[in-house]
């Protein structure tokens, strides 16, 4: 007659698992019910397995220390003979001790009493089809074995924005504050590198998960394209971030185990921020736009009193207070800081704070065959905020056929004559 074995587990795990981290495994592959998960682990002896052969018993023991818990194989004969002698045992008692014990009716069972049998692990399982899963890679690793769940994916992507995040801050501290070119330029190329390496072997180990080659990673080069660039860029992370992965073993290895929900909500907060934040900013621009576009407006009257003057006196005023209407935009445009007229007649805007500290703009007079037109000449602004009517002047003035620079603008004829 073949032996048969038990499987017996009594609360202990293996000496480098984290209590927690085996509870959630236990939880999830050993269906074990949520209630009795601390009784489970209570210490108190488990039967996981009855009666199965050696060659089972032993099988059975290493699928389940790769959840993190220790459990001993032991003869069912044994167990059975131990068991007798113990009643053997609790029977010489009674013949020793002839008092009979008085049981308390039901009702009278104290409440301890009544939560520790509740606390006792009561079930009878199955545990032949638990799926031995794989550990998840490290993060910022080198090699590319391995597979990256979805939540997996998300924990790699918010880790690494957040380790490349303080070189970010060094590169700015270092180009807009210390004006340090060459240090900065470092910095820049350190951090690119490393988001590239470590983004790119996150993909890969993410296609690897829905059993796809590494090579695909590439997708990520059409975004270059133009026109259509983005939107294979867009739906492509779509597709990693939301793709189911191969259940099982796939070409990459076993299913990985399942990541912590960090990444997921960490990107839930950040990208409201993140897309609020990018509002906001584009809000502000707006505005500021809208206000350079204002002051261009108000300047009117100024250019009205600078071309009666040409008219009258055959050139440009080349001071400001030779023309009148000068000190009315000063007062009237909350974001003109100075007004003052150039060499060659133009009107030299300076700005204040409210839109870029001392940003400068230049608008002339022209002057073809009797017909007066104001264009914008030069400027110091943002290329966001240039008003549109002034966008297309400054990028003609540079990418024209004339070529010409400040140079060439000797005096006003020279000006009024282009």
């Amino acid at each position: 007659m073949n032996e048969k074995y038990n499987v017996i587990f009594e609360g202990k795990i293996l000496p480098e698992q984290g209590i927690d981290v085996v509870k959630g495994r236990v939880l999830k592959h050993l269906k074990v019910p949520a209630s009795q998960l601390d009784a489970f682990f209570s210490g108190k002896p488990i039967h996981l397995k009855k009666d199965v052969s050696l060659n089972e018993a032993l099988e059975l023991r290493t699928k389940l220390e790769q959840l993190g818990i220790i459990v001993t194989v032991s003869a069912a004969s044994m167990l059975s003979l131990s068991i007798f002698q113990d009643e053997e045992k609790k029977e010489a008692k009674k013949v020793e001790s002839p008092i009979k014990k008085i049981v308390a009716p039901q009702m009278f069972v104290s409440n301890q009493d009544a939560d520790h049998r509740r606390d006792e692990f009561q079930g009878d399982y199955d545990y032949d089809d638990y799926e031995p899963l794989a550990p998840i890679p490290p993060i910022f690793g080198f090699d590319i074995e391995g597979r990256f769940g979805r939540l997996s994916f998300l924990n790699a992507q918010l880790a690494l924005v957040l380790s490349v995040l303080p070189l970010g801050i060094l590169y700015f501290v270092l180009i807009f504050l210390l004006n340090t070119g060459i240090l900065s330029l470092l910095t820049m190329i350190v951090t690119v590198v490393v988001y590239v390496i470590f983004s790119y072997r996150i993909v890969i180990l993410r296609l690897h998960d829905v059993n796809l080659s590494g090579w695909f990673v590439l997708t990520y080069s059409l975004g270059r394209i133009p026109v259509v660039g983005p939107f294979i860029e867009f739906f492509f992370t779509l597709f990693l971030v939301f793709a189911p992965g191969t259940k099982g073993e796939n070409n990459y290895g076993a299913r990985p185990e399942q990541g912590s929900k960090i990444g997921l909500i960490g990107f839930a907060i950040l990208i409201p921020l993140l897309i609020g934040a990018g509002s906001y900013m584009e809000y502000q621009e707006r505005l500021k736009l809208d206000k350079v576009a204002t002051s261009l407006k108000s300047v009117e009257g100024l250019q009205n009193s600078i071309q009666d003057y040409y008219v009258e006196h055959k050139k440009m005023p080349t001071i400001i207070n030779n023309v009148s209407g000068w000190q009315e935009v000063l007062k009237t445009s909350p974001v003109i800081q100075k007004l003052d007229l150039t060499e060659e007649g133009m009107i030299e805007i300076i700005y204040n704070d409210q839109v870029e500290q001392d940003a400068k703009l230049k608008i002339a007079l022209y002057v073809n065959e009797g017909l007066m037109t104001w264009r914008c000449y030069d400027t110091t602004l943002s290329y966001e905020l240039i008003p549109l009517q002034c966008l297309s002047d400054i990028e003609s003035y540079y990418e024209s056929d004339y070529g010409m620079d400040d140079s060439e603008f000797e005096n006003a004829s020279d000006l009024l004559s282009w």
